[in-house]
């Protein structure tokens, strides 16, 4: 596969050859967004989120709805893993504070670390399923999957396992 970079500065995603690391192109820069999506998917403060779907989608979860802006209500924007072409607002929500790490469970749902919580999304429709609250006062940092299913959530003070199928959080 390829290596995907965000440059912040440029607010474009850069491809390069995944075995060489030879630069290849510009992937996206976001130009055919419809009206309502500011032009910048990204913020100065680094608030971004990329992570590729199962499905071949490429999804990006950027905080705010101003360009600039470090925190308010997280979007999570579709694109076409294969040609960068913009599809749709996956998620609009309320409901993230800020954007952290993001990644897709067993299930195909999108699970997206958010400050003290990480929250579960139906992967096709973007329809909010799940609150799983980390109590954590500095926000999630990181979120992976076990081979048995179990969402490992890093926080600055502990690392959580999350049992989907008893709806628990567990101390590591």
């Amino acid at each position: 596969g390829n290596l995907y970079v965000i440059d912040y500065n440029s607010e474009q995603i850069i491809r390069f050859d995944g075995s060489t690391g030879t630069y290849l192109d510009i992937f996206t820069e976001y130009d055919d967004k419809p009206e309502g999506i500011p032009r910048s998917a990204f913020n100065p403060s680094g608030n971004v989120s990329m992570v590729f779907t199962p499905e071949d989608r490429l999804l990006i979860g950027r905080v705010g709805a101003d360009p600039g802006s470090c925190c308010g209500p997280v979007q999570v924007l579709q694109f076409s893993a294969s040609s960068g072409r913009f599809e749709n607002v996956l998620v609009n929500s309320g409901l993230i504070e800020s954007a952290g790490e993001a990644t897709f469970g067993p299930e195909g749902d999108l699970y997206v670390a958010s400050n003290s919580y990480v929250l579960a999304f139906d992967g096709p429709t973007g329809q909010f399923n799940t609150l799983i609250q980390t109590f954590s006062d500095n926000g999630s940092n990181g979120l992976a999957f076990s081979p048995g299913g179990h969402l490992y959530i890093s926080t600055p003070e502990r690392l959580l396992r999350y049992d989907p199928a008893a709806d628990e959080v567990i101390d590591v």
